[in-house]
């Protein structure tokens, strides 16, 4: 008896144990899909909506949406050549590299187009997968909203412009170049980069520098807007040396810099001057 009980105990013990292990194994189960289960919602529980050109323009123009992004995902060619106004050129090949570009937009609607929907069902799925959740895909494209007779825009490259003063500097002599005279044409000129022919950069819409040597320099301003256009323009400038008059003559001062003082070369001047007063005058004594 005593042997069929401690038997009897063994069994109960087993049950136990069997019972607890399921148990965990419930628990550790439950657990894993109740944190996972977020993670999987954000990343595929918001697929992207298929929408027509008709629902595309009236989110547009019904002021419902006010955070709304229109993302055009062709090439920069096909883009200047006619896009939805207020769209946001990334082409689908590199959407991938500059999703942070849509950060803060991941709640918001956005309407994805391409040429006829090819494209931007890809960018869309790509849009799903880093969790943004108000994906619409424009079906047939900028060519189905074009026959439907929606407006397109069209933006032409920036001109660019320059000018200096003085018009004809001296080294060492502070030039001012101003590139106020640049037209953006449709976009708005985000940058402008100078080229001052000597080695010597800058940027900004009015700069200043110095040239330190003599001689013809090419400047080159390139200007680049909101569209990612841009265009150069290039003009040349002659930078001289400077000059003082002595006894009528006038002395080039090939060394001199912003950096040197003019201590010496008064003081050169100070004699030639005297010593031309000098000789003036014996010859006029002399007549």
């Amino acid at each position: 008896m005593k042997y069929l009980g401690r038997r009897r105990v063994r069994v109960v013990n087993s049950k136990a144990i069997s019972f607890v292990f399921k148990s965990v194994l419930f628990l550790t189960a439950l657990y894993l899909c109740v944190v996972d289960l977020p993670k999987l919602q954000v990343a595929y529980a918001f697929p992207y909506t298929n929408i027509d050109v008709d629902t595309a323009y009236n989110m547009l123009t019904s002021g419902l949406y006010p955070d709304l992004v229109v993302l055009d995902v062709r090439t920069q060619t096909e883009y200047v050549g006619g896009h939805i106004c207020g769209a946001v050129l990334i082409p689908v090949s590199e959407l991938e590299a500059r999703i942070g570009e849509l950060a803060g937009h991941e709640n918001h609607e956005i309407i994805v187009y391409c040429k006829s929907g090819g494209r931007s069902a890809t960018a869309s799925g790509i849009l799903d997968s880093h969790g943004f959740t108000k994906v619409y895909n424009m079906l047939g494209g900028i060519s189905a909203w074009k026959s439907a007779g929606y407006p397109v825009g069209i933006v032409c490259a920036p001109v660019a412009s320059f000018t200096w003063v003085p018009s004809t500097p001296k080294i060492g002599e502070l030039v001012t170049f101003d590139a106020s005279s640049s037209t953006p044409n449709g976009g708005t000129i985000s940058k402008y980069e100078w080229d001052f022919g000597d080695g010597e950069y800058a940027t900004g819409q009015i700069v200043t520098h110095e040239y330190s040597s003599l001689g013809i320099y090419t400047v080159t301003l390139n200007v680049t807007d909101s569209e990612c256009l841009w265009d150069t323009e290039q003009k040349q400038i002659q930078v001289t040396v400077t000059t003082i008059p002595v006894g009528g003559y006038s002395i080039p001062i090939k060394g001199y810099t912003a950096t040197k003082p003019l201590t010496l070369y008064l003081a050169l001047v100070a004699i030639l001057t005297a010593s031309f007063t000098i000789a003036k005058r014996r010859k006029k004594q002399q007549n």
